[in-house]
């Protein structure tokens, strides 16, 4: 069995917030189109925003590495497409998105929300705070030994896959 982290209801959860902040008009900047993480997260803010009527067309997410230079670089053309808040795939591209708003004169979170995930330790530091969520890992570790000592013991499992919930960390770029 494997553990994992509950990308989707951590996504979910996220775009709860932003939408409580008063955004409505969303678009991502996610890394790779093919990874999970990816895959997981577009399904947990389609999931937030259809239950609040919102739909999230395919031209609102953009995909790149999963790297400050892609927030960056990708920035543009995401805010021409009007939107008012970015979720990113990861605080690594928030960081790149919240350069670019800097750039430009914008204070991410006044003029134009973003919001990371993972909460890296990087994220507490930026100011404006990022809000992100942070991910479970020592729970993850934890889980991971649990299931490896019931592998040893001959024990059987009830899944293949186990899920960790995240942490939602407030910042103040929303």
């Amino acid at each position: 069995p494997s553990v994992l982290f509950n990308d989707e209801k951590a996504a979910s959860e996220l775009v709860r917030h932003i939408l409580s902040k008063g955004y409505k008009n969303i678009g991502m900047i996610m890394g790779e189109r093919n990874s999970v993480h990816t895959e997981r997260r577009i399904a947990g803010v389609r999931t937030a925003l259809k239950e609040a009527g919102i739909e999230l067309s395919d031209d609102r997410i953009l995909f790149g590495l999963w790297r400050r230079e892609t927030g960056f670089e990708l920035a543009p053309e995401m805010i021409a497409k009007g939107v008012d808040a970015i979720f990113c795939g990861n605080d690594n591209i928030a960081a790149g998105v919240c350069d670019y708003l800097r750039d430009q004169r914008k204070v991410p979170g006044k003029d134009i929300g973003v919001c990371g995930f993972d909460g890296q330790e990087f994220a507490s530091y930026m100011y404006p705070k990022l809000t992100t969520t942070k991910l479970p890992l020592l729970q993850i570790g934890g889980k991971a030994g649990e299931l490896i000592i019931a592998q040893i013991k001959g024990e059987s499992f009830d899944k293949k896959e186990y899920s960790v919930d995240c942490t939602f960390v407030e910042g103040k770029t929303i």
